[in-house]
């Protein structure tokens, strides 16, 4: 079902929230990293739907930290089932990001102004 989702039409918006160590040793096609702190994350503000990745194990309060964090922007959130591990054992497509890769329109953050000026 998630496989199909990503091809079709209007594909979710997958977010990487294991941290840039695991993210960056394998994640799911075009997904976008989000470390592990859903109050440092802030998603574009397009809205529809989001497929959240989260460490396998990952506690109930964190995962509801995120859902509650993403739905605020208008996300309709969705969590991968047995998170990236299941993703991979199934031999689902695996992409390893490039080093400093982002994809245009997929930032998934804004710089607060004056931080860098």
């Amino acid at each position: 079902m998630v496989a199909e989702a990503m091809v079709s039409p209007a594909p979710p918006l997958i977010v990487d929230a294991r941290g840039r160590d695991l993210y960056a040793n394998g994640t799911l096609p075009g997904a976008v990293n989000a470390g592990r702190d859903p109050e440092g994350f802030l998603p574009s503000s397009s809205s529809g739907g989001l497929l959240l990745i989260v460490r396998k194990g990952a506690s109930p309060s964190l995962k509801r930290a995120w859902v509650e964090r993403l739905s605020a922007y208008g996300y309709t959130v969705s969590i991968l089932n047995g998170g990236f591990e299941a993703w991979q054992a199934k031999g689902l497509p695996v992409e390893i990001p490039a080093s400093g890769h982002v994809k245009p329109g997929s930032t998934p953050f804004t710089i607060p102004r004056g931080l860098c000026e």
